[in-house]
């Protein structure tokens, strides 16, 4: 057995043995369809900018760094309305120092200061398998259940 023969068994070891591999495979099987809806509206020319519009929403805040997060921001800097990200939101916030998607990475407790500021309307739950978790621990922060939006009640809306 070759050299590199003898360094793969503890590789694919690792590989088998790694929970986040069976975590992000269900991860990306809840997300397909939500992904694919939001596809299929974005074609009708649907975008998050509308939704927003529609509730009469003008600076948002989006919660956790995700691939939502990542659509939610490209969709909202090509969209021709008046829709402001102040920032993003995340329990990892130091991980993010440069920002994410051009926006700056805030932790919950500055969130909440710029929430009791009024200093924007909702916060876009960008996370689905995590959603409930933030929604409570939201909610147990005082943020008014209607200014709270997951992102895929805005997809199927």
């Amino acid at each position: 057995m070759g050299e590199n023969e003898k360094n793969i068994f503890p590789k694919v070891n690792k590989v088998l043995n790694n929970r986040n591999i069976v975590e992000i495979a269900t991860r990306r099987q809840y997300q397909y369809p939500i992904l694919e809806r939001y596809l299929k509206r974005k074609i009708q020319g649907w975008s998050i900018g509308l939704f927003l519009n529609s509730i009469n929403t003008k600076k948002i805040v989006l919660y956790a760094v995700t691939e939502f997060t990542e659509f939610a921001m490209l969709d909202l800097q090509n969209f021709n309305g008046d829709i402001e990200v102040l920032c993003i939101c995340d329990r990892a916030a130091q991980s993010y120092a440069k920002g994410f998607c051009g926006a700056s990475v805030v932790g919950v407790d500055q969130m909440m200061k710029m929430y009791e500021n009024k200093e924007f309307e909702k916060v876009l739950v960008c996370t689905c398998s995590h959603a409930n978790s933030v929604f409570s621990d939201l909610l147990s922060r005082g943020v008014n259940l209607d200014d709270i939006i997951s992102i895929s009640s805005a997809i199927y809306y």
